[in-house]
């Protein structure tokens, strides 16, 4: 199946998976990388160094291009977002927080992105950051950037207009 998602992050189908903090461990992420869709691993609250490890494993077990989700409130996210650069973690995502300061270097070093945003969050700010893939959740951030849960249905139009 061809799609401008798939041919931009080279998976076969047009599945991402969610990055959830503490569940998408490198298992899941090379699982549904493997299947053909974008694996992603959900760095959260964790330490640096447990993301590290986590890439390397992902990269062992599959060849297929894979993520990271980088929760930009982590305390360690500055050496989150370099270890995605060394270990060449070739697909970001960012959520709860403006990753507006990692982007030159992400889009140097070839890593495709998306900007998670939540239904709330006034996009058009960011509009200037975005890189080419804008994800968007009904909520993103674990409840960071809002308390109110809605359909994705509810969330697609509305975001799109807003950013376009």
């Amino acid at each position: 199946m061809k799609t401008r998602v798939t041919e931009l992050l080279g998976i076969e189908y047009p599945i991402l998976q969610g990055g959830m903090a503490w569940v998408a461990e490198y298992h899941l992420a090379a699982a549904v990388s493997e299947a053909g869709g974008l694996g992603i691993l959900g760095a959260g609250g964790a330490p640096a160094e447990f993301v590290r490890e986590q890439i390397q494993k992902v990269k062992e077990a599959t060849k297929r291009p894979f993520g990271v989700n980088l929760m930009l409130m982590n305390p360690e996210a500055d050496e989150i977002a370099k270890i995605i650069l060394e270990e060449g973690v070739p697909v970001v995502t960012a959520g709860a927080g403006n990753p507006g300061k990692y982007m030159a270097q992400w889009k140097e070093a070839g890593v495709k992105g998306g900007r998670v945003f939540h239904r709330d969050l006034n996009t058009s700010k960011f509009h200037s950051l975005l890189p080419p893939v804008c994800l968007s959740a009904a909520q993103a951030g674990s409840g960071a950037a809002g308390d109110r849960i809605h359909l994705y249905c509810s969330i697609f139009p509305p975001l799109c207009h807003r950013i376009s």
